[in-house]
């Protein structure tokens, strides 16, 4: 894991976020959606949200993957996870995150928040030693900002092929199922 920046990035993780859970209740006739609020992993993709109008953001959604405890889930499958592999394509493991623990995410569980939620804005960071040379501005948190961190370069390529194996069905080129 690294340092967050100062701009919004996929591939940050936040330690508190209103997580969407959807419920089915009594007969299975009816579903409701709980919202928690929980650690999540920001999806949505980079050039999504630096775009602006006049200055504006334009991003109306940002799309997030609740983390789950690693702890929870059955023996096998925490060593499946824990290899940090492309299989299994539906689940990404995030490691030890500190203030969360060991999780992972599933990526059939992403759901999106409203952009609002977060004020956000564009702002200029030229001089930010890690911004990119375009000159361009970058979508920032105002509110509910809790970033505690973002993937590494390597954990954010894994979970990009994760998602193009498991949507897609195809395999990131020169890339074996594992």
């Amino acid at each position: 894991m690294e340092e967050c920046l100062p701009w919004l990035c996929q591939g940050d993780i936040f330690r508190s976020v209103p997580v969407l859970t959807p419920r089915v209740l009594s007969d299975a006739s009816v579903i409701a959606v709980s919202v928690e609020v929980g650690p999540a992993l920001l999806v949505t993709h980079g050039c999504a949200l630096d775009k602006a109008n006049q200055g504006v953001p334009r991003i109306e959604r940002l799309n997030f993957l609740p983390l789950l405890a690693v702890e929870a889930s059955r023996p096998d499958r925490q060593s499946l996870l824990r290899r940090g592999k492309l299989q299994p394509f539906e689940a990404f493991y995030l490691g030890d995150t500190p203030e969360i623990g060991e999780s992972y995410c599933v990526l059939s569980e992403i759901y999106a928040l409203p952009a609002s939620y977060f004020q956000p804005i564009m702002q200029s960071f030229e001089a930010h030693p890690q911004a990119p040379d375009d000159a361009q501005d970058y979508l920032m948190a105002t509110k509910n900002d809790s970033r505690i961190g973002r993937l590494i370069e390597s954990g954010l390529a894994l979970l990009l092929d994760k998602f193009n194996a498991y949507w897609t069905r195809r395999l990131p080129e020169g890339r074996d199922a594992d």
